[in-house]
């Protein structure tokens, strides 16, 4: 019996056809589960926000909580002291408590801070330039008299070089093989707290891997928003969030194609397993006809 096939036979034609149809039909339905795994995978990044609305909300916490010891600090002012007089440095060598919490506690006039207070109690740079700070620092400020004109603040300060709840927020982290950086930067774009203790007071716009994401939010009007967003651009997942009772914004990059990863490798498995699939399906349509239309 021979076992020629009949490649002119109309039914082979028709079964080749059916062979395709089925390899071109797993191929569409590979399409769609990779690009609904990458949808969803970048769906689950953006909706995490980096973990940026967290942050800020635990340093709004902290900023609250030493506004309030210090609020209660100035409640015990003596009252009619003035801020160059001893009844004033009693009242400072009392404060043990503020001693421990910030580098160093001291009596301000309003002037001395940098940018006028919209919000009492304040958070503010030194008025003095930044760029001329020999330890750049943060300036948690409460009035002793409140409703008083003139009257001074009491002010707790934070280096900015030394292990505090603002230092602590911009550890690096890693996400599998993707790193997140943290940055702390004030509404004029200062860097407040970030990886590189040598870029503390510069300009936020210039590091790279932010400079697209800044440039847009400067765009916008530099809105301090506590709801936290996160987009990717140029190549990275950058996520935002305003820090509620500071002009403070923390910023968190990481690489999307690190942060992708995972998902990267599961829709390598949906593709190599589809392909698989639609092989086997072809040639065993294909093999089977063949074989029911031999003479």
């Amino acid at each position: 019996m021979s076992l020629s096939i009949p490649w002119g036979s109309l039914k082979l034609r028709l079964a080749l056809t059916a062979a395709l149809l089925m390899g071109v039909s797993v191929a569409v339905t590979v399409v769609h589960a990779v690009r609904e795994a990458e949808r969803r995978a970048r769906q689950t990044i953006v909706e995490s926000n980096l973990g940026a609305g967290q942050i800020a909300v635990g340093l709004a916490a902290h900023v609250v909580e030493d506004q309030r010891v210090l609020a209660a600090a100035a409640r015990q002012w003596p009252k009619g002291a003035l801020p160059a007089s001893v009844a004033a440095d009693g009242f400072l060598a009392r404060q043990a408590l503020l001693s421990a919490m910030f580098e160093r506690v001291a009596l301000l006039a309003p002037s001395e801070l940098r940018s006028a207070a919209t919000r009492v109690p304040s958070v503010s740079l030194p008025a003095r330039s930044p760029d001329r700070q020999e330890a750049p620092e943060v300036l948690i400020a409460v009035p002793v008299a409140p409703g008083v004109s003139g009257a001074p603040l009491l002010a707790g300060v934070l280096s900015l070089r030394a292990g505090n709840f603002l230092s602590d927020a911009s550890r690096t982290e890693w996400l599998g093989e993707a790193q997140i950086q943290t940055f702390v930067a004030d509404r004029d774009g200062r860097i407040l707290a970030g990886p590189d203790a040598a870029k503390l007071l510069t300009a936020i716009d210039d590091e790279p891997r932010l400079r697209n994401a800044v440039a847009r939010w400067r765009s916008e009007g530099a809105p301090l928003e506590p709801a936290p967003w996160t987009r990717q651009v140029a190549g990275n997942f950058v996520a935002m969030a305003a820090v509620p009772g500071t002009d403070w914004m923390v910023f968190r990059v990481a690489p999307a194609q690190a942060l992708l990863g995972g998902a990267s490798r599961s829709i390598a498995g949906i593709v190599s397993t589809g392909m698989v699939a639609g092989l086997v399906g072809a040639i065993a349509i294909f093999g089977v006809t063949a074989w029911f239309l031999m003479p």
